[in-house]
């Protein structure tokens, strides 16, 4: 089964990180809306 796809609006500040990890961690899909794509840094996203 394939998992749920979340859209987080604001992915990059500091409500929307912890959103994304959580989301991440409960093993759901995450695809984000961002301001400025450049301050997405793959590495806080696994």
């Amino acid at each position: 089964m394939e998992s749920s796809l979340v859209l987080v609006l604001g992915g990059t500040g500091s409500c929307g990180r912890h959103v994304v990890g959580v989301a991440l961690e409960a093993g759901l899909r995450v695809r984000l809306l961002v301001r400025r794509p450049d301050e997405i840094n793959p590495a806080a996203f696994p």
